[in-house]
């Protein structure tokens, strides 16, 4: 660039000097921010949309009958959450993943330590494997799942190394998610109740 404005200046002299130096630096300027636009335009972060379950849509019609029953007809599912409140007719109730952690301790291997990350705590092995559950049906790639194991990848346990990283879900994730999670090198577990939280101990 300091090329081209030498060459194009040097062939004039005072003010037709100036004045082509100041028109080709602005008109530089406007096609580095339009540049600049573009390639922050051509890649743009996109999530996916959770999903709305209607309840009345997949359970048998009559199935709760008289006044004491109630159906919530929208659930929507959200990020990676281990834990959080469920408002229904009946009260709250809360859905807590690190009591998984009891069943990965129990029925897979051992859990050396508890380690907080952001707002839930996950696991640490003496395989040097971070563990972390979460009781979620189904798991959509959204903003709050893109923290979440973006926290998760930059865990820093200082001294104790980290070989791999595992997430247990009850339910399944979207493809989206999974292409995005094995691209962090996360290991995904899907259905992990009935590994986690066999019959017998429920």
């Amino acid at each position: 660039m300091k090329q081209v404005f030498r060459l194009c200046c040097n062939q004039y002299s005072g003010t037709k000097r100036v004045g082509l130096c100041i028109a080709l630096t602005i008109g530089s300027l406007l096609f580095i921010t339009d540049y600049c636009k573009g390639q922050a335009s051509d890649q743009p972060v996109e999530y996916e949309t959770p999903g709305v379950i209607d309840a009345y849509e997949i359970l048998p019609p009559n199935l709760l009958e008289g006044k004491d029953f109630w159906m919530g007809r929208r659930v929507v599912s959200y990020g990676l959450n281990n834990r959080y409140t469920i408002n229904s007719h009946f009260g709250k109730f809360e859905a807590n993943g690190e009591e998984m952690l009891h069943g990965y301790h129990t029925h897979v291997k051992p859990i050396k330590e508890l380690v907080p990350v952001r707002k839930f705590a996950v696991g640490y092995t003496s395989d040097q494997t971070v563990v972390a559950t979460f009781p979620i049906d189904l798991l959509y790639w959204t903003e709050l799942a893109d923290l979440g194991s973006t926290a998760l990848v930059k865990l820093d346990l200082t001294g104790r190394p980290i070989k791999k990283t595992e997430l247990w879900f009850t339910g399944s994730v979207t493809l989206r998610a999974m292409q995005e999670l094995n691209a962090r090198g996360l290991v995904i577990n899907e259905r992990a109740g009935e590994v986690l939280m066999p019959v017998t101990d429920q």
